[in-house]
C-alpha cells in the first residue's frame, strides 16, 4: 500500500507533467488575458487544414470563441475533478479501505473519467467548427 508520502510525490510528478497544458492547482481566473492563456495552451491540440495551427481566442468569431472558451472551461472542470480525486484518494490513504471512502472515491473518479472523455468528444466538435483537425500531443 503507498504512504501518503508516497502518494503526494507521484501527484505531483503528474501535476508538473499536466502543467504544460494549462492544469493549475490553484483558483483559475477569469480575465481575458488568463483565458487566452488558457486557449494558447490547448491549442496545440489543434491544426488548420494544411497544418497551421488554430488562431488566438480574441481571433475569432462569435460562434467559434464561444466554443473555444467552453473547452478552456472543460478543462477547468477537470482540474476541479482532479483535485476531488486526489482528495478522496488521500482519505483513502489515512483512513485505510473503509467501504464509504472506497465509494466516495469511486464516484469522483467515475465523474473525472466520465468529463474526460466528454472533454475529447468536445476537441473534435471544437476542431470541425474551426475548419481543422484535433491532433494528437506529441505526435
Amino acid at each position: 500500500m503507498a504512504t501518503p508520502s508516497t502518494a503526494l510525490a507521484n501527484e505531483a510528478g503528474r501535476r508538473k507533467a499536466l502543467e504544460r497544458f494549462g492544469y493549475a492547482n490553484q483558483p483559475p481566473q477569469i480575465s481575458q488575458q488568463e483565458l487566452e492563456r488558457e486557449w494558447s495552451l490547448l491549442l496545440p491540440d489543434f491544426r488548420m487544414q494544411g497544418g497551421a495551427q488554430m488562431g488566438a481566442l480574441s481571433a475569432l468569431g462569435e460562434t467559434q470563441r464561444a466554443l473555444a472558451l467552453e473547452h478552456v472551461l472543460q478543462r477547468r472542470a477537470l482540474d476541479r475533478l482532479m483535485n476531488a480525486c486526489d482528495a478522496a484518494h488521500q482519505r483513502l490513504a489515512a483512513g485505510g479501505m473503509a467501504q464509504d471512502l472506497l465509494d466516495a472515491y469511486g464516484a469522483v473518479r467515475d465523474e473525472f473519467e466520465q468529463a474526460v472523455e466528454m472533454f475529447a468528444t468536445h476537441r473534435d466538435l471544437v476542431a470541425e467548427v474551426l475548419g481543422g483537425t484535433a491532433t494528437v500531443a506529441g505526435a
